[in-house]
């Protein structure tokens, strides 16, 4: 009974919504940290290190104190309940955003009625604020920091965008959820079973002045030795491979451009080699001119540790030379989905 006074004669002057605890399959009892009318005004879930997210059950999983006024709470975990070692408890303000009071049934002024009615208000505001606050917090620091503080309402199938830190390659994120790669500079997004990455790298821009001479009849790779940008260093200038790093697989647009010093009578070809095979080719029209550019594009899909080389061909008689004009002569690629 004096809980129950003390309830109704609260004043709420913390703003607090959620709590967040470490489990380590030992502890049971967990602080609220913030006041609640009702048991069923609190969602309490239960995630784990790889962001799969449980709802746990009043009574079944876990057990409350009857009620919580400006002192904090207790929620008892129940023997067989999932919160093992490594997830994080995290208990929710989640209040209907409802006025089930009828205040012309209640007779006489009842001061404890209207207040119980304000502070149902007064959370109510006060969680709906901290969802809002949590959904936009997301702050992009630079190229490789990023802050956001996690979002804990909705449900498994229709909830808010939680961002989940990874330093690798996100393979699985769950429904709704969005992963943050800060390492590879990475983002990928699950909607309604479905994953889509959005990437910024790899990439490689590289170009080449050296007027590379290029054989009679021999499919020659050309070497592009001057480095632009090379996000995961997956080229070699002296070699003119590019190998897809760790990780990294996925749907690739690759172009490149060459162009002849000199002309000749025959045509030359362009091809974009993946592990030594032939996958795109170009055939200029014959008697290419001296700096007439033949350019190809293509779009593979690779894995981790495959090979991607431009070739060039021409079959004049003798050898011919690359232009030494570096905007001429480039090789460019870009992931651009897993």
């Amino acid at each position: 009974m004096l809980a129950l006074l003390a309830l109704l004669l609260a004043v709420l002057n913390n703003p607090t919504v959620q709590s967040a605890s470490a489990c380590d399959g030992v502890q049971t009892a967990y602080t609220v940290g913030f006041p609640y009318q009702a048991q069923a005004d609190l969602k309490v879930t239960s995630t784990t290190a790889g962001g799969v997210v449980t709802n746990l059950t009043l009574t079944t999983d876990f057990t409350l104190n009857l009620t919580s006024t400006q002192s904090t709470a207790t929620l008892t975990l129940l023997a067989g309940s999932r919160c093992p070692s490594g997830s994080t408890l995290k208990i929710l303000s989640s209040v209907a955003l409802t006025q089930p009071t009828n205040l012309r049934t209640q007779g006489s002024y009842l001061p404890a009625t209207y207040e119980q009615m304000f502070d149902r208000l007064t959370r109510q505001v006060q969680q709906v604020n901290g969802a809002i606050t949590n959904q936009l917090a997301v702050t992009l620091n630079s190229n490789n920091t990023w802050t956001a503080p996690q979002v804990f309402t909705g449900s498994a199938s229709d909830g808010p965008v939680t961002c989940t830190p990874q330093s690798a390659d996100p393979s699985s994120p769950v429904n709704g959820e969005v992963w943050v790669n800060s390492t590879q500079q990475a983002a990928k997004v699950r909607v309604n079973g479905a994953t889509n990455i959005f990437s910024g790298n790899p990439m490689l821009g590289a170009n080449t002045g050296a007027g590379q001479s290029i054989p009679n009849n021999a499919q020659t790779i050309v070497v592009f030795g001057v480095v632009e940008r090379d996000t995961d260093s997956g080229y070699n200038s002296g070699t003119g491979r590019y190998t897809v790093p760790a990780g990294k697989g996925g749907d690739y647009v690759i172009i490149a451009s060459i162009a002849w010093n000199t002309g000749f009578a025959t045509p030359g070809s362009l091809y974009i080699f993946k592990n030594a095979a032939l996958t795109k080719a170009v055939q200029s029209v014959a008697n290419p001119v001296a700096g007439g550019s033949t350019s190809i594009i293509g779009i593979l899909n690779m894995v981790a540790g495959d090979i991607i080389d431009i070739r060039a061909f021409q079959a004049s008689g003798g050898a011919i030379s690359l232009s030494t004009n570096p905007v001429l002569v480039y090789f460019a690629l870009k992931r651009i989905s897993d």
